[in-house]
């Protein structure tokens, strides 16, 4: 994905002690992504997250996540079956001090695969 736009319901904020960036919507191919990140505890503002632990202990789901899912028309839904998530140890997102752009290094995997997304990122304008 060299290039990717807001999404629909896009959103780049913190609420409390998590942030959520995304979906940033892109073509890999001929095929359209939504990706995001999310950081589920302990956020403290910018610098370098890693998602070394789970939100629940024995959950499987990581404290920060990076994930893909392929976009359907407009009037389907996503087909969760086909996302691509990283889990516990899998990613690193450092967030840089406008709170909008960093970069990521994530390995996803899923029911459909597995991938690897590395680079920089930045919310659009609201």
């Amino acid at each position: 994905m060299t290039t990717a736009s807001a999404g629909s319901v896009f959103t780049c904020m913190q609420v409390g002690e998590r942030y959520f960036m995304g979906p940033l919507r892109g073509n890999i191919g001929r095929a359209s992504y939504d990706f995001n990140i999310e950081i589920y505890d302990g956020f403290k503002g910018p610098g370098t997250y890693q998602s070394g632990t789970e939100v629940t202990p024995g959950s499987g789901v990581a404290s920060l996540t990076a994930h893909m899912v392929p976009t359907p028309p407009e009037h389907y839904s996503p087909d969760e079956s086909k996302q691509l998530v990283s889990g516990v140890g899998d990613a690193t997102i450092v967030l840089n001090n406008d709170k909008h752009s960093g970069t990521v290094d994530a390995s996803l995997s899923g029911r459909s695969g597995k991938t690897h997304v590395s680079g920089t990122w930045r919310c659009p304008p609201e």
